[in-house]
């Protein structure tokens, strides 16, 4: 009878399908999944990547989004009647977000205490909200209540993936010329795709900037300098240019 209906009614079940740990709900014969994309990843800003494992600069604030998928297609779905929240895990951090207009789950996050090397894990859960939301922030933490009088949240998919953290490096080698150079007049600009530009000064210890050594046996300085994320593209290349006087 209920197999009759559904071909008569094309009825929607909400029941729990759980495949590899993962908790996803029935959608037409088939489960909603969930993926999430970063801005950071090989695709660059305007294609954004799903790739398992991404590399991210030291210091960079990374783009996120996360949308629910039709099972089969793998479409975009809206996800008003079936995810009210999203709770997002980076590292030890935690967001809560809400989709927006277009049905997306967006967010940001600054890779502050993250160090060159490190791998960390970012895990974006949808949950369908029952009574009163079970996460809440208190102070700079995330609680989770329970209550007996009140179901808990469902969890709706989700899915993860693993950014690898990079420190970036500029390293440009002047030859010497007839005249020393003074490097104190030098400025090294570091020009993203959008065309605005972060000018760099000599190191000093009020100011991070560039460092400079030399000349070596070839008569040759190196000028160095490690910037943030927030400095370069979050992905592709950006270019650079240093200028620098001689004594003439």
């Amino acid at each position: 009878m209920l197999a009759s209906l559904r071909e008569r009614f094309g009825l929607l079940t909400r029941s729990i399908c759980v495949g590899g740990g993962l908790a996803t709900v029935i959608l037409s014969g088939g489960c909603i999944r969930g993926s999430l994309a970063t801005n950071t990843g090989p695709n660059g800003p305007e294609l954004w990547s799903v790739a398992n494992r991404q590399q991210a600069a030291l210091g960079e604030e990374v783009g996120f989004s996360f949308i629910l998928l039709t099972p089969f297609q793998s479409r975009p779905l809206n996800p008003y009647g079936f995810a009210d929240y999203c709770m997002v895990s980076i590292g030890e951090a935690k967001i809560q977000c809400e989709a927006d207009s277009h049905g997306h789950f967006r967010f940001e996050h600054r890779l502050r205490s993250a160090k060159p090397g490190d791998e960390v894990e970012v895990v974006a859960t949808a949950f369908r909200q029952y009574g009163t939301r079970d996460y809440a922030k208190i102070g700079d933490h995330w609680l989770r209540g329970d209550s007996q009088i009140d179901d808990p949240d469902r969890e709706v998919c989700n899915d993860k993936l693993v950014l690898l953290i990079y420190q970036p490096e500029i390293l440009l080698e002047i030859p010497s010329g007839d005249f020393s150079f003074d490097f104190e007049s030098g400025k090294l600009e570091l020009i993203k795709r959008d065309g605005t530009t972060k000018a760099i000064f000599v190191d000093r210890p009020i100011r991070r900037g560039f460092e400079t050594a030399g000349p070596n046996n070839q008569g040759v300085f190196q000028i160095s300098y490690y910037p943030i994320g927030s400095e370069i593209d979050p992905s592709g290349h950006t270019a650079v240019r240093f200028t620098v006087y001689d004594t003439a």
